[in-house]
């Protein structure tokens, strides 16, 4: 299950899940107000931090392009566009900078996709 690797990332912060909670139970009404995107959840008796609904993803490369490899390399999704991976990553997850990790690495698997279709065309000479 993604959400355990998730809440296992050496990159998972746990001060701030930790602070959300304190301040959304205990803090100032203005603090509550500011963090009304965030939810705490647990998985394993870790937590796992959700904004808007969405499940945060730390700042882990590996679990990132895992996720966007889901999306976008699956062979019943045929490869879609940039924007329809993010569109439907975003209905689920949530980190800063996800559009543009996005909008990355589908370029990355097109160059490399092209850069396949140039090796096997024969030399002409």
């Amino acid at each position: 299950m993604l959400q355990c690797r998730i809440a296992a990332s050496d990159a998972y912060d746990w001060t701030a899940a930790d602070a959300i909670k304190l301040l959304q139970a205990d803090g100032p009404t203005e603090a509550q107000t500011d963090l009304s995107d965030w939810t705490v959840d647990h998985v394993n008796d870790k937590p796992i931090l959700f904004y808007r609904d969405k499940c945060y993803v730390p700042k882990d490369l590996e679990i990132r392009q895992e996720i966007v490899t889901q999306y976008h390399d699956i062979p019943t999704a045929g490869h879609p566009g940039e924007l329809e991976t993010y569109n439907a990553l975003r209905a689920h997850y949530w980190w800063p900078g996800m559009r543009t990790f996005v909008k990355n690495y589908v370029k990355a698997v097109l160059s490399a996709s092209n850069s396949k279709s140039i090796d096997i065309l024969p030399n002409r000479r």
